[in-house]
């Protein structure tokens, strides 16, 4: 067992719409923050302090409760996404190349060219150039008896 440091016996003050609230422990502040009581933009200071901080720069811990703005959650949305439209596209564009040329083939295409515009990865791309080589020779290998 660890004996605690000198931060986890101090007591802080949070100050919000200019009034003081608190003594809190760490302990307290990190239920406090975890329950979005409090920000990591609040500001904050030491028992044995007069300077008031973000908490965030207190605790720097404290930065991975901070909520990301809509705009951050439809970017990483819209990677997830593109993301696993690029792994389906590379499947289908590898089983066209062994399994119903024709219909994976275009399934790749399609679903590389719409992740490709999402996320541009290579593995997009990579599905595409699959899909539409299986499709183009699985093609020919199918109207081969009517090509003579």
């Amino acid at each position: 067992m660890s004996l605690p440091t000198e931060r986890h016996l101090k007591k802080y003050f949070i100050q919000r719409d200019k009034a003081e609230i608190g003594p809190y422990s760490m302990q307290q502040l990190n239920q406090l923050r975890s329950r979005s009581e409090i920000s990591a933009t609040d500001l904050c200071r030491a028992s044995d302090s007069a300077q008031y901080h973000p908490l965030v720069a207190v605790f720097p811990h404290m930065a991975a409760f901070v909520p990301k703005s809509p705009e951050e959650h439809r970017r990483a949305a819209q990677a997830i996404e593109g993301n696993s439209e690029a792994n389906a596209a590379l499947v289908c564009g590898i089983l066209a190349w062994f399994i119903a040329g024709p219909v994976l083939g275009v399934f790749a295409v399609i679903l590389g060219v719409k992740s490709w515009l999402k996320v541009q990865r290579f593995k997009a791309l990579a599905a595409v150039l699959l899909g539409a080589f299986a499709f183009v020779v699985s093609m020919l290998h199918i109207l081969k008896p009517y090509l003579r």
